[in-house]
């Protein structure tokens, strides 16, 4: 299917979506010829496309994804990988390795955006400290699993460095490994307490592999041996469906689209993703507002248009309700290096 895009201007000539495909091409291509020139020359070209049409949430999401992986595959401090099995990456985004100094980090703390996924992390022998302000709960952790919430958490590294080996999970991704309610488990979830032996095994195995290509390896494998065959084929549709529709879609329509009752809608959201439908279409226009904010020179005006606010007193709230910030204050405070959130 292809996405419609009028001819334009801008500077280096982007004079269609099909060209900046090429320039992003050849952006990966100039990575081992070491071109700093080049490479800047083209990234500021792309990152001026993804500016022009930031208006279109659809689109502009894709460019900014696609940006973010570039970035990353060319820092030294992240490596990150797909999933080479194509029945598992419909359930895991990707792999991820970040060593970095706390030192080079623009912020120490990081308040995590809620945000629709899972997040899996290990951090070796450099633990987090972990605030949940919503429920004025303080942890220390090695290990966790992040669920889908928009309670008010904050991270803050417990050492010098941030060693972290993870996986992105979809959405639906927990339910493949547990029988148990999702809304049931904590809301930072011991790897070790909720897989047991597989998790310890897992553990102690990836602290000692000599490279991250054999960690992301180790990590499909126990992926892949340990799916439980379960029948998730209508929160899939539903999240598909919130997803095409950027969040603007009502639990009515949602549920005759489904042919399922509210009722049922409400119970596979807490079973599967662990929290309420509404709560979750909150955070995909979060995650839309994030994205415009950090990537786009629109206004705040011109980001609640498009998405779908026609006041800005209710965007404001809003915002605010679930991050604790202004929409202006949250693009003033959203670091130029999250660890946790790429």
């Amino acid at each position: 299917m292809s996405l419609p895009c009028p001819p334009i201007k801008i500077n280096h000539c982007f004079t269609s979506l099909n060209d900046s495909i090429q320039h992003a091409k050849s952006w990966v291509s100039l990575k081992s010829s070491y071109d700093l020139k080049k490479i800047k020359k083209i990234e500021k070209s792309i990152i001026e496309f993804l500016e022009y049409i930031s208006q279109n949430t659809t689109i502009s999401l894709i460019f900014i994804s696609v940006n973010l992986q570039f970035r990353m595959e060319n820092d030294q401090n992240f490596l990150i990988r797909k999933p080479v099995n194509s029945f598992l990456s419909n359930i895991i985004e990707c792999f991820f390795y970040i060593d970095i100094p706390v030192c080079q980090l623009t912020e120490k703390a990081e308040f995590m955006i809620p945000f629709p996924r899972i997040t899996m992390g290990y951090f070796f022998d450099h633990p987090f400290r972990v605030i949940n302000d919503t429920l004025n709960e303080s942890k220390l952790i090695n290990n966790a699993i992040s669920r889908i919430s928009t309670q008010k958490i904050n991270v803050l590294p417990a050492t010098d460095r941030i060693r972290i080996v993870g996986a992105h999970l979809k959405p639906f991704g927990l339910a493949c490994y547990t029988q148990k309610a999702v809304n049931s488990l904590p809301w930072l979830i011991d790897i070790e307490e909720l897989f047991g032996h597989m998790a310890r095994e897992f553990l102690l195995k990836i602290h000692h592999l000599a490279n991250t290509e054999e960690m992301f390896t180790a990590m499909e494998d126990i992926f892949l041996n340990n799916i439980l065959d379960r029948d998730l084929s209508l929160i899939i549709k539903a999240l598909e469906l919130i997803e095409s529709n950027s969040g603007d879609i009502e639990m009515t329509l949602l549920s005759e689209q489904l042919n399922v009752s509210d009722r049922t809608i409400r119970n596979h959201f807490y079973n599967y993703v662990g929290c309420s439908p509404k709560e979750y279409i909150r955070i995909v226009k979060l995650k839309q507002i994030a994205y415009q904010l950090k990537h786009s020179q629109n206004s705040l005006t011109n980001i609640a248009y498009s998405n779908n606010y026609f006041d800005q007193a209710h965007f404001v709230h809003e915002v605010k309700g679930i991050t604790g910030q202004s929409p202006g204050q949250l693009r003033k405070d959203i670091p130029d290096f999250r660890f946790l959130q790429f």
